[in-house]
């Protein structure tokens, strides 16, 4: 046995050691070409993979803030998912109402409020996890993993309006709300839009956005999906495309978003690619998927049905098909 042991040793310490005496071997050439082409490969492979990887379906929450300034605690008045997938360059979004009354996720306490609460908790408790709590407590109700989170506060609204040049929204018939509140809250007037197409400056537009005494908050999300698509159609446009240098400022200032550079130039990529082949194929939580609820303080919320927003998951992912009526795309006018 050991004579056996020995002489596998000599046999496999043979095939590293350096040949000296016999003149005949002959190295490989290619053995040393391949392992000089490791690295080469190896940073290769890398930049495919990272490439590959923008491929793959990019989902942004998207909030629009009520605070009057970046940097405060702040409830979403609106609250959409958007989902982009390069490869079919399909666009889809979920519309969710604000007052939808769920567990809150990424906050250090057990809590049940509005889905718009996410994000004041979530800077309340932690200092500067609003933008975390918001996309973990939307991801938990949905079922869907989302990427990154992008708060759009009302300033900026009306500052990336003017730098396009306004935008047109059409509505069916009159909207009139006699009670509107001023942005700064120091008065009351009564707003009116006409039936037919309207042009909005960038005060009229947040004017668009905001209103809901004409209707419901769920005309309210009707509008402002309507709202989003024109401005998408807006950027779209020759004299958009001209205008949309100018919007990197104030969309700097304006802008909350836990995406790195990078990952900004993903989204931006992603969704000009997924636009460009079509429109939005918009979904909502609507009016008949929700139950309303008192809560113990008193709050006046919505309950989801069973099913229906995890469901609502599966349709933004492409699971299952569009079955809510009111968005089929971004054509839909304000009822």
């Amino acid at each position: 046995m050991k004579r056996i042991l020995s002489s596998l040793y000599s046999s496999v310490t043979g095939v590293f050691r350096k040949p000296v005496a016999d003149a005949t071997v002959v190295r490989d050439p290619n053995r040393w070409l391949i392992w000089g082409s490791l690295p080469l490969l190896a940073v290769t492979l890398w930049i495919g993979a990272d490439l590959l990887s923008w491929y793959r379906p990019l989902t942004i929450l998207v909030l629009g803030s009520d605070s009057r300034s970046p940097g405060n605690p702040a409830r979403s008045d609106t609250i959409m998912v958007l989902r982009a997938d390069p490869v079919s360059r399909s666009l889809r979004g979920l519309s969710i109402p604000r007052d939808l009354y769920v567990p809150l996720s990424g906050i250090p306490v057990l809590r049940k409020d509005r889905i718009n609460a996410a994000l004041f908790f979530g800077d309340y408790y932690c200092g500067t996890k609003g933008l975390e709590a918001a996309r973990e407590t939307v991801s938990d109700v949905i079922g869907v993993p989302i990427d990154g989170v992008v708060v759009v506060h009302l300033d900026v609204v009306k500052k990336l309006v003017d730098t396009l040049g306004g935008v047109e929204v059409y509505c069916e018939k009159p909207l009139v709300d006699k009670k509107f509140n001023s942005l700064d809250g120091s008065r009351t007037y009564t707003l009116r839009f006409e039936s037919g197409w309207n042009f909005l400056n960038g005060s009229r537009a947040l004017e668009f956005l905001r209103t809901r005494h004409v209707d419901t908050d769920f005309g309210r999300m009707a509008r402002n999906r309507q709202f989003f698509s024109a401005m998408a159609a807006r950027l779209r446009s020759p004299a958009g495309a001209i205008r949309s240098p100018k919007l990197l400022p104030d969309l700097w200032r304006g802008v909350d978003t836990d995406l790195g550079a990078l990952s900004m130039l993903h989204a931006a990529w992603a969704f000009q690619r997924c636009y460009a082949n079509d429109s939005v194929r918009w979904n909502a939580i609507n009016r008949q998927d929700v139950l309303p609820y008192v809560t113990p303080k008193g709050a006046q919320v919505l309950v989801a049905e069973p099913g229906v927003l995890r469901d609502a998951g599966k349709t933004l992912t492409g699971e299952l098909p569009e079955s809510y009526a009111d968005a089929g795309d971004d054509s839909i006018a304000v009822q």
